[in-house]
Protein backbone atom coordinates (compact mmCIF):
# COMPACT_ATOMS: atom_id res chain seq x y z
CA UNK A 1 0.00 0.00 0.00
CA UNK A 2 1.15 3.34 -1.15
CA UNK A 3 1.55 6.62 1.71
CA UNK A 4 -1.07 8.24 -0.48
CA UNK A 5 -3.72 5.10 -0.27
CA UNK A 6 -3.07 4.83 3.10
CA UNK A 7 -3.33 8.71 4.01
CA UNK A 8 -7.02 8.62 1.76
CA UNK A 9 -8.17 5.50 3.78
CA UNK A 10 -7.22 7.71 6.62
CA UNK A 11 -8.90 11.16 5.92
CA UNK A 12 -11.76 9.16 5.05
CA UNK A 13 -11.93 6.72 7.81
CA UNK A 14 -11.57 9.63 10.55
CA UNK A 15 -12.74 12.69 8.76
CA UNK A 16 -13.22 14.84 11.79
CA UNK A 17 -12.11 16.05 15.17
CA UNK A 18 -13.69 14.63 17.82
CA UNK A 19 -12.85 11.38 19.85
CA UNK A 20 -14.18 7.89 18.62
CA UNK A 21 -18.20 7.25 17.81
CA UNK A 22 -18.85 4.25 20.12
CA UNK A 23 -19.17 4.04 23.42
CA UNK A 24 -15.53 3.34 23.76
CA UNK A 25 -13.04 4.76 26.71
CA UNK A 26 -13.43 8.60 25.75
CA UNK A 27 -16.98 8.81 25.26
CA UNK A 28 -17.03 6.11 28.27
CA UNK A 29 -15.18 8.97 30.73
CA UNK A 30 -16.26 12.07 29.08
CA UNK A 31 -20.36 10.70 29.71
CA UNK A 32 -19.14 9.46 33.52
CA UNK A 33 -18.31 12.63 34.34
CA UNK A 34 -21.54 14.54 33.09
CA UNK A 35 -23.27 11.59 35.36
CA UNK A 36 -21.09 12.28 37.93
CA UNK A 37 -21.82 16.14 38.10
CA UNK A 38 -18.28 17.77 36.83
CA UNK A 39 -19.53 18.48 33.55
CA UNK A 40 -22.32 20.02 32.14
CA UNK A 41 -26.08 18.52 31.49
CA UNK A 42 -25.76 16.89 27.38
CA UNK A 43 -22.22 18.24 27.07
CA UNK A 44 -20.23 14.57 27.07
CA UNK A 45 -22.10 13.00 23.83
CA UNK A 46 -22.27 16.42 21.37
CA UNK A 47 -20.23 16.25 18.13
CA UNK A 48 -16.87 18.49 17.89
CA UNK A 49 -17.68 19.49 14.85
CA UNK A 50 -21.10 20.82 15.81
CA UNK A 51 -21.64 24.56 16.32
CA UNK A 52 -23.20 23.42 19.99
CA UNK A 53 -20.07 22.53 21.38
CA UNK A 54 -18.78 26.17 21.10
CA UNK A 55 -21.70 27.06 23.25
CA UNK A 56 -21.13 24.42 25.54
CA UNK A 57 -17.27 25.33 26.06
CA UNK A 58 -18.76 29.28 26.67
CA UNK A 59 -21.38 27.60 29.10
CA UNK A 60 -18.47 25.55 31.04
CA UNK A 61 -16.57 28.44 31.27
CA UNK A 62 -19.49 30.61 32.56
CA UNK A 63 -20.40 27.43 35.01
CA UNK A 64 -16.55 27.65 36.49
CA UNK A 65 -16.42 31.08 37.00
CA UNK A 66 -19.68 30.84 38.86
CA UNK A 67 -18.62 27.69 40.85
CA UNK A 68 -15.72 29.97 42.21
CA UNK A 69 -17.55 32.69 43.40
CA UNK A 70 -19.57 30.25 45.29
CA UNK A 71 -16.54 28.43 46.22
CA UNK A 72 -18.41 25.29 44.70
CA UNK A 73 -14.97 22.92 44.54
CA UNK A 74 -14.55 19.61 43.28
CA UNK A 75 -15.02 17.37 46.57
CA UNK A 76 -18.23 19.14 47.18
CA UNK A 77 -19.29 17.57 44.18
CA UNK A 78 -17.08 14.24 43.89
CA UNK A 79 -18.99 12.12 46.76
CA UNK A 80 -18.93 8.34 47.17
CA UNK A 81 -22.92 8.78 46.06
CA UNK A 82 -21.72 10.92 42.83
CA UNK A 83 -19.29 8.18 41.84
CA UNK A 84 -21.87 5.97 42.41
CA UNK A 85 -24.05 8.04 39.92
CA UNK A 86 -21.15 8.11 37.32
CA UNK A 87 -21.14 4.09 37.38
CA UNK A 88 -24.52 3.28 36.73
CA UNK A 89 -24.58 5.60 33.97
CA UNK A 90 -21.34 3.63 32.72
CA UNK A 91 -23.21 0.27 33.35
CA UNK A 92 -26.28 1.11 31.75
CA UNK A 93 -24.43 2.86 28.60
CA UNK A 94 -22.11 -0.33 28.15
CA UNK A 95 -19.08 1.64 28.68
CA UNK A 96 -15.28 0.63 28.94
CA UNK A 97 -13.94 -1.23 31.63
CA UNK A 98 -11.35 1.19 31.95
CA UNK A 99 -13.76 3.15 33.64
CA UNK A 100 -12.68 0.37 36.99
CA UNK A 101 -9.02 2.06 36.86
CA UNK A 102 -9.92 5.59 36.84
CA UNK A 103 -12.75 5.77 38.93
CA UNK A 104 -10.60 3.74 41.66
CA UNK A 105 -7.92 6.14 41.00
CA UNK A 106 -10.32 9.17 41.04
CA UNK A 107 -12.10 7.98 44.39
CA UNK A 108 -8.19 7.63 45.95
CA UNK A 109 -7.82 11.80 44.90
CA UNK A 110 -10.84 12.73 46.10
CA UNK A 111 -10.15 11.03 49.25
CA UNK A 112 -14.05 8.81 48.99
CA UNK A 113 -13.94 5.21 49.68
CA UNK A 114 -14.50 3.18 46.98
CA UNK A 115 -13.73 -0.50 46.23
CA UNK A 116 -13.43 -2.89 43.16
CA UNK A 117 -16.22 -4.68 44.74
CA UNK A 118 -18.69 -1.41 44.25
CA UNK A 119 -18.70 -2.03 41.01
CA UNK A 120 -20.11 -5.36 40.81
CA UNK A 121 -22.51 -4.06 43.35
CA UNK A 122 -23.99 -1.19 40.98
CA UNK A 123 -23.64 -3.77 38.37
CA UNK A 124 -25.97 -6.16 39.70
CA UNK A 125 -28.87 -3.68 40.18
CA UNK A 126 -28.15 -1.50 36.84
CA UNK A 127 -28.84 -2.77 33.54
CA UNK A 128 -27.41 -1.96 29.86
CA UNK A 129 -30.27 -0.54 28.35
CA UNK A 130 -28.26 1.89 25.61
CA UNK A 131 -27.49 -0.15 22.33
CA UNK A 132 -24.28 1.45 21.53
CA UNK A 133 -21.31 0.45 19.94
CA UNK A 134 -18.61 -1.42 20.05
CA UNK A 135 -21.14 -4.23 20.99
CA UNK A 136 -24.44 -2.44 19.91
CA UNK A 137 -25.72 -1.05 16.68
CA UNK A 138 -25.88 2.84 17.46
CA UNK A 139 -23.10 5.70 17.96
CA UNK A 140 -22.46 8.69 20.98
CA UNK A 141 -23.88 10.99 18.56
CA UNK A 142 -27.21 9.01 17.82
CA UNK A 143 -27.93 8.75 21.62
CA UNK A 144 -27.21 12.58 21.88
CA UNK A 145 -30.23 12.95 19.31
CA UNK A 146 -31.77 10.84 21.13
CA UNK A 147 -31.04 13.04 24.67
CA UNK A 148 -28.08 12.49 25.71
CA UNK A 149 -26.38 11.43 29.20
CA UNK A 150 -29.31 13.15 31.14
CA UNK A 151 -32.15 11.04 29.14
CA UNK A 152 -30.39 8.37 30.33
CA UNK A 153 -30.15 9.75 34.06
CA UNK A 154 -34.05 10.22 33.96
CA UNK A 155 -34.68 6.42 33.29
CA UNK A 156 -32.19 5.56 35.75
CA UNK A 157 -33.29 8.29 38.32
CA UNK A 158 -37.03 7.29 37.97
CA UNK A 159 -36.08 3.88 38.62
CA UNK A 160 -34.28 4.66 41.84
CA UNK A 161 -31.35 4.09 40.71
CA UNK A 162 -29.65 6.89 40.62
CA UNK A 163 -28.97 9.36 43.85
CA UNK A 164 -30.37 12.67 42.69
CA UNK A 165 -29.74 14.85 45.31
CA UNK A 166 -25.89 15.32 44.91
CA UNK A 167 -24.17 18.51 43.50
CA UNK A 168 -23.24 19.43 39.96
CA UNK A 169 -21.37 21.82 38.80
CA UNK A 170 -24.10 23.91 37.30
CA UNK A 171 -25.23 24.50 41.11
CA UNK A 172 -27.82 22.45 40.97
CA UNK A 173 -28.39 19.20 42.00
CA UNK A 174 -28.86 15.83 39.80
CA UNK A 175 -32.83 16.23 40.03
CA UNK A 176 -33.39 19.69 39.37
CA UNK A 177 -30.40 19.19 36.39
CA UNK A 178 -32.90 16.73 34.57
CA UNK A 179 -36.11 18.67 35.29
CA UNK A 180 -37.12 18.75 31.52
CA UNK A 181 -39.87 21.11 31.13
CA UNK A 182 -39.06 24.55 29.45
CA UNK A 183 -42.10 27.26 29.67
CA UNK A 184 -42.68 30.29 27.26
CA UNK A 185 -45.49 32.60 27.46
CA UNK A 186 -45.08 33.73 24.07
CA UNK A 187 -44.12 32.13 20.42
CA UNK A 188 -41.19 34.37 19.96
CA UNK A 189 -39.70 33.71 23.27
CA UNK A 190 -39.53 30.20 22.43
CA UNK A 191 -38.28 30.56 19.30
CA UNK A 192 -35.59 32.62 19.80
CA UNK A 193 -34.31 30.23 22.59
CA UNK A 194 -34.57 27.86 19.81
CA UNK A 195 -31.94 29.70 17.29
CA UNK A 196 -29.83 30.13 20.29
CA UNK A 197 -29.41 26.65 21.40
CA UNK A 198 -31.07 26.64 24.43
CA UNK A 199 -33.28 24.05 23.57
CA UNK A 200 -31.60 20.34 24.31
CA UNK A 201 -32.48 16.55 23.67
CA UNK A 202 -35.46 15.56 25.94
CA UNK A 203 -36.53 18.86 26.96
CA UNK A 204 -40.29 19.41 26.73
CA UNK A 205 -40.92 22.57 25.33
CA UNK A 206 -44.86 24.44 26.69
CA UNK A 207 -45.72 27.15 24.63
CA UNK A 208 -48.71 28.90 26.48
CA UNK A 209 -51.38 32.01 26.26
CA UNK A 210 -51.76 31.19 22.27
CA UNK A 211 -55.41 30.08 22.42
CA UNK A 212 -58.01 31.38 21.10
CA UNK A 213 -58.36 33.94 23.67
CA UNK A 214 -54.64 34.39 25.01
CA UNK A 215 -53.63 34.53 21.21
CA UNK A 216 -55.87 36.03 20.34
CA UNK A 217 -57.05 33.72 17.41
CA UNK A 218 -55.15 30.60 18.01
CA UNK A 219 -51.81 31.36 15.96
CA UNK A 220 -50.16 28.36 14.33
CA UNK A 221 -46.82 27.47 15.69
CA UNK A 222 -44.73 26.70 12.38
CA UNK A 223 -42.11 28.68 13.30
CA UNK A 224 -40.67 27.26 16.30
CA UNK A 225 -41.76 23.53 15.33
CA UNK A 226 -39.71 24.43 11.76
CA UNK A 227 -36.68 25.44 13.77
CA UNK A 228 -37.01 22.11 16.26
CA UNK A 229 -36.85 20.65 13.02
CA UNK A 230 -33.90 22.49 11.43
CA UNK A 231 -31.87 22.00 15.06
CA UNK A 232 -32.55 18.44 14.51
CA UNK A 233 -34.49 18.09 17.75
CA UNK A 234 -38.02 16.97 15.66
CA UNK A 235 -37.76 13.72 17.40
CA UNK A 236 -36.12 14.41 20.76
CA UNK A 237 -38.28 17.75 21.76
CA UNK A 238 -41.77 17.84 22.80
CA UNK A 239 -43.68 20.84 22.04
CA UNK A 240 -46.98 21.49 24.03
CA UNK A 241 -49.08 24.58 23.36
CA UNK A 242 -52.65 25.94 23.56
CA UNK A 243 -52.10 27.61 20.01
CA UNK A 244 -52.42 24.98 16.98
CA UNK A 245 -50.03 23.46 14.07
CA UNK A 246 -49.12 24.33 10.29
CA UNK A 247 -50.21 21.06 8.45
CA UNK A 248 -46.32 20.80 7.56
CA UNK A 249 -45.86 20.65 11.74
CA UNK A 250 -44.83 16.90 12.70
CA UNK A 251 -42.99 15.79 15.64
CA UNK A 252 -44.20 14.83 19.45
CA UNK A 253 -46.04 17.98 19.30
CA UNK A 254 -49.50 18.49 21.49
CA UNK A 255 -51.53 21.37 20.72
CA UNK A 256 -55.25 22.68 20.87
CA UNK A 257 -54.31 22.28 25.02
CA UNK A 258 -58.24 22.82 26.50
CA UNK A 259 -58.80 25.08 28.91
CA UNK A 260 -56.40 27.36 27.47
CA UNK A 261 -53.65 29.15 29.66
CA UNK A 262 -55.69 32.88 29.76
CA UNK A 263 -59.40 30.94 30.48
CA UNK A 264 -56.81 29.53 33.59
CA UNK A 265 -56.20 26.40 32.51
CA UNK A 266 -53.88 24.03 33.60
CA UNK A 267 -51.47 24.77 31.51
CA UNK A 268 -50.98 28.39 33.40
CA UNK A 269 -49.44 26.55 35.80
CA UNK A 270 -46.93 24.92 34.81
CA UNK A 271 -43.42 26.20 36.10
CA UNK A 272 -39.66 25.97 34.74
CA UNK A 273 -38.14 22.90 35.41
CA UNK A 274 -41.60 20.94 36.25
CA UNK A 275 -41.67 17.04 34.52
CA UNK A 276 -44.20 16.37 32.53
CA UNK A 277 -45.19 13.04 30.77
CA UNK A 278 -46.30 12.76 27.21
CA UNK A 279 -47.20 9.12 25.96
CA UNK A 280 -48.79 8.63 22.78
CA UNK A 281 -49.72 4.84 22.98
CA UNK A 282 -51.68 5.90 26.45
CA UNK A 283 -53.33 8.73 25.27
CA UNK A 284 -51.50 10.42 28.60
CA UNK A 285 -50.35 14.29 29.15
CA UNK A 286 -49.61 14.28 32.33
CA UNK A 287 -48.31 17.30 34.59
CA UNK A 288 -46.02 15.18 37.32
CA UNK A 289 -46.82 17.60 40.22
CA UNK A 290 -49.27 16.80 43.14
CA UNK A 291 -53.11 17.86 43.23
CA UNK A 292 -51.92 20.21 46.35
CA UNK A 293 -49.15 22.05 44.69
CA UNK A 294 -51.15 22.47 41.91
CA UNK A 295 -54.07 24.00 43.86
CA UNK A 296 -51.52 26.15 46.11
CA UNK A 297 -50.17 27.34 42.43
CA UNK A 298 -53.74 28.75 41.65
CA UNK A 299 -54.05 30.40 44.29
CA UNK A 300 -54.37 34.23 43.38
CA UNK A 301 -54.07 33.70 39.77
CA UNK A 302 -54.83 36.29 37.09
CA UNK A 303 -54.80 36.16 33.62
CA UNK A 304 -52.40 39.11 32.17
CA UNK A 305 -53.43 41.82 30.76
CA UNK A 306 -55.05 40.81 26.73
CA UNK A 307 -53.07 41.68 23.95
CA UNK A 308 -55.25 43.44 22.26
CA UNK A 309 -57.99 46.12 24.01
CA UNK A 310 -60.03 47.62 20.89
CA UNK A 311 -60.87 45.72 17.71
CA UNK A 312 -61.39 43.00 15.82
CA UNK A 313 -58.97 41.03 17.58
CA UNK A 314 -59.84 42.56 21.44
CA UNK A 315 -63.53 41.48 20.54
CA UNK A 316 -62.91 37.76 19.18
CA UNK A 317 -60.44 37.09 22.60
CA UNK A 318 -63.40 38.25 24.79
CA UNK A 319 -65.84 36.62 22.95
CA UNK A 320 -64.00 33.10 21.92
CA UNK A 321 -65.24 30.19 23.38
CA UNK A 322 -62.85 26.75 24.59
CA UNK A 323 -60.74 25.01 21.36
CA UNK A 324 -62.69 21.40 21.97
CA UNK A 325 -65.91 23.39 20.92
CA UNK A 326 -64.12 24.90 17.53
CA UNK A 327 -63.36 28.70 19.26
CA UNK A 328 -66.72 29.29 18.21
CA UNK A 329 -67.75 33.17 19.20
CA UNK A 330 -71.09 32.73 20.18
CA UNK A 331 -70.98 29.97 22.75
CA UNK A 332 -73.03 32.10 25.04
Amino acid sequence: MSDEDLKGIEQHAIPGPGSCGGMYTANTMSSAFEALGMSLPYSSTMANPHDEKLNSAKESAAALMHAVKVDLKPRDIVTREAIENAVAVIMATGGSTNAVLHFLAIAHAAGVPWSIDDFERVRKKVPVICDLKPSGKYMAVHLHQAGGIPQVMKVLLKAGLLHGHCMTITGKTVAENLADVRVFDDEQSALQAILAGKIKAGDVMVLRYLGPKGGPGMPEMLAPTGALIGAGLGESVGLITDGRFSGGTWGMVVGHVAPEAAAGGNIAFVREGDSITIDSHQLLLQLNVSEAELAERKKGWQPPAPRYTRGVQAKFAFNASSASKGAVLDLY
